[in-house]
């Protein structure tokens, strides 16, 4: 049986708010505002040494705002459940206009 084999993150395993939306088809619109609510939180998490790490970095060499920040790939499940939440916030704020 094969022993805990340790996966090494690369710079490529961090995700901007565009290949983040791009891999789960997600919206990009509610991934900004989701990398936005996580990164202002300053949301944080234990990794699998029990460190807290935080879910969303910001990339301090970025050009441009979609790129400005990038997801921990530990921690996409998070961010997936944040997507989902922007989504009910949406809905909910645009039914409240329609009435």
């Amino acid at each position: 049986m094969p022993e805990n084999e340790k996966k090494v993150t690369t710079i490529e395993d961090y995700l901007t708010v565009d290949k983040f939306a791009k891999k789960y088809n997600k919206d990009k619109e509610l991934t900004q505002s989701a990398f936005d609510v996580l990164y202002k939180k300053n949301k944080l998490a234990r990794n699998e040494r029990g460190r807290l790490d935080p879910v969303v970095y910001r990339n301090k060499l970025a050009h441009s705002t979609r790129s400005l920040l990038k997801a921990n790939p530990a921690f996409h499940d998070i961010i997936l459940n944040e997507i989902e939440t922007q989504a009910l916030i949406k809905q909910k704020t645009s039914q409240g206009v329609s009435k």
